[in-house]
């Protein structure tokens, strides 16, 4: 499993369009803000990277297709009864966009982190996730570890954020299992989040080599998964980043 990775100050809004379907082009252009429209853009054109580095030959660009519940599906180009579907998730934040697929359900979230975050966790957190999310890093955790949940169950944001929390956080880089509080728990039997912060927080800014380049990674933002164990019980994550080149 990889997790690609793009900065929207690496491309242009024509650039990106020329990589992605009509349809995303056309949903880029409703947002106000220029930096909105290529954060939506480079999150499609890092799937179509990912995809064509996995599957070769499928067609560019790809076209996901949306269910009854609005959830995008992707499918290889095989005989039609024999399709077999690209589990993928996608999100972006601040100056990132990031792309993780894999053979089952899977859930990634990106965040950049903001202050005035107090009001948020006392709203939508739960009082064993309240304890863990005092600074902006931690609440940030706790945030993107729920959204990636809410992304593996298809459901996203219809799913209520008070019908589940998160347990045995202990610390920045490890993983912890997902429980639920009420009766979502057919949702995903057995979900585990695993939570990786490409250690922008320590004193330094560690930097990835991609084709012989080396890109910084900003100390700001966090990236979490969310991933069924019983699927995936030999999984290997990639903990660092592919920054790809479009």
């Amino acid at each position: 499993m990889k997790i690609y990775l793009g900065n929207i100050n690496d491309y242009t809004t024509e650039y990106l369009a020329g990589l992605v379907c009509k349809e995303r082009v056309e949903k880029s252009m409703k947002y106000k803000f220029e930096e909105d429209r290529r954060r939506s853009l480079l999150a499609y054109a890092l799937l179509g990277y990912a995809v064509s580095e996995s599957t070769p030959g499928i067609s560019l660009p790809v076209s996901p297709i949306k269910d009854e519940l609005g959830k995008p599906h992707l499918y290889t180009n095989t005989e039609a009864s024999a399709k077999e579907e690209i589990h993928f998730s996608l999100s972006h934040s601040g100056d990132y966009a990031v792309c993780v697929l894999n053979d089952s359900p899977i859930g990634i979230d990106i965040e950049s982190f903001r202050e005035n975050t107090d009001n948020i966790a006392k709203r939508f957190f739960s009082p064993k996730e309240l304890k863990y999310s005092k600074d902006v890093p931690g609440f940030f955790k706790i945030w993107t570890l729920k959204e990636s949940f809410m992304k593996i169950t298809g459901l996203g944001m219809r799913l209520p954020l008070d019908y589940f929390y998160v347990s045995d956080l202990n610390n920045f880089d490890g993983s912890c299992k997902f429980m639920t509080s009420k009766t979502k728990e057919e949702l995903l039997s057995d979900p585990i989040i695993y939570s990786h912060l490409c250690p922008y927080i320590n004193d330094h800014s560690p930097e990835f080599s991609v084709n012989g380049l080396c890109t910084p990674f900003e100390k700001s933002h966090i990236i979490s998964l969310a991933y069924s164990p019983s699927k995936n019980k030999n999984i290997k994550i990639n903990t660092d980043p592919v920054f790809a080149k479009l």
